[in-house]
């Protein structure tokens, strides 16, 4: 199952990956910013840092999914992939 999902995210061109992290990325930032407000209560600071663990997880997991899709279609060489 993963080297499906592998190969289909290696499939999702560079300009559409780029912009779906960078909303993860966002929202990442969003979640930060409730661990660092002053009104936030302790459950929602430990929700926030929750979150924000989560979204690296899934950004990292991701990532090496789609790694390990490119390098089943192209090898090594990964400048192929658009």
């Amino acid at each position: 199952m993963n080297k499906q999902r592998s190969l289909l995210l290696a499939g999702i061109p560079d300009v559409t990956w780029d912009a779906l992290m960078s909303e993860l990325s966002e929202v990442r930032e969003a979640e930060i910013a409730d661990l660092t407000h002053p009104n936030v209560t302790d459950s929602a600071r430990a929700h926030a840092a929750g979150s924000v663990h989560a979204i690296m997880a899934m950004r990292d997991h991701l990532s090496n999914l789609r790694e390990e899709g490119k390098k089943a279609i192209y090898g090594n060489e990964n400048d192929s992939a658009g």
